[in-house]
């Protein structure tokens, strides 16, 4: 069965700006959910180009560590840059497959016909389009995607049963309050939005239907640890 290991790939550097989430299963593949930038984009380096390069060097060590035979799917949660600038190099270099939700696809295999923010400039190619609430297999894994537009229109959320436990992969759509605000202790979580990714009033409602009939047990989201 698989092993019961969720690792998030910032974990191995303190310069990550993003969370690279991996699922590993008992064969010795691997799963990655997005793949980023190596620095932190802070207003102040965000404009250099060369510091947005993808997390390459922790790819090997963490094969090592972790007896990962090979990384063999990269699922996408939405097509901002800083979560997906490494897929291209995974596709050359490790010749993985890359899934993605039908609306998030459409983005990431043709930018130059979007005007969105945050779009990666190199066309992603997608080998398998998933629709809105379709459950699928991996590796003995289970998972269900569902449109999930907090922070953008294109925007998915992955429900995946790992050691029997009920983890979502939140993207950038949702944060527990707590992130923001350390001393609150309700247990709340907050819908991020940014409003020049069409976002609106009914997209944040999609959100906290799905979250609420989710139920996860484990929040992952794009940026930071996880949370129970």
């Amino acid at each position: 069965r698989p092993r019961p290991l969720c690792l998030r790939a910032s974990s191995l550097t303190t310069r990550s700006g993003s969370s690279s989430w991996f699922l590993i299963s008992e064969s010795g593949k691997a799963m990655v959910i997005d793949y980023g930038y190596r620095l932190s984009s802070t207003a102040s380096n965000y404009s250099r180009r060369y510091t947005r390069r993808a997390a390459f060097h922790s790819i090997e060590p963490l094969k090592r560590q972790f007896g990962i035979e090979r990384i063999d799917v990269a699922l996408i949660s939405h097509f901002h840059d800083d979560h997906v600038c490494g897929i291209p190099y995974l596709q050359r270099h490790y010749n993985i497959e890359c899934w993605a939700l039908d609306d998030v696809a459409k983005v990431l295999a043709a930018p130059a016909q979007w005007n969105t923010p945050c779009l990666l400039q190199t066309p992603i190619r997608i080998d398998r389009k998933l629709s809105d609430g379709e459950s699928f297999q991996w590796e003995g894994f289970d998972f269900q995607i569902v449109h999930y537009p907090g922070q953008t229109e294109f925007h998915s959320a992955v429900l995946a049963q790992v050691d029997g436990r009920r983890v979502l992969f939140s993207g950038d759509s949702s944060y527990p309050v707590k992130l923001q605000r350390p001393d609150d202790d309700s247990g709340g979580w907050v819908v991020n939005g940014i409003m020049r990714n069409s976002v609106t009033l009914k997209m944040h409602r999609k959100c906290a239907d799905e979250f609420e009939r989710l139920q996860p047990e484990f929040l992952c989201p794009g940026h930071g640890p996880c949370w129970d």
